[in-house]
């Protein structure tokens, strides 16, 4: 098991840890940008509540500019 701290370490690929200071910079980069979206927002830390509430009012804006529902009303 790798010792060494990282705010990713509690992140496992089956029975590894899924970001390692075994792999190079690269390897681990790779492996972050695989992750989907809603698992960087919700298992990690580098998406902060002001950060959240930045990108969903520029998605908001989009959605409305495209012609869309407005995200923010109910679905009923």
């Amino acid at each position: 098991m790798n010792d060494v701290y990282s705010p990713l370490n509690f992140m496992y690929d089956s029975d590894k840890p899924l970001f390692s200071s075994e792999l190079s910079a690269a390897e681990n980069a790779d492996r972050l940008l695989d992750l989907d979206e809603l698992t960087l927002v919700m298992c990690t830390n580098l998406i902060n509540e002001e950060a959240a509430e930045r990108i969903d009012r520029a998605q908001n804006l989009y959605w409305q500019s495209q012609n869309h529902v407005d995200r923010t009303d109910p679905p009923f």
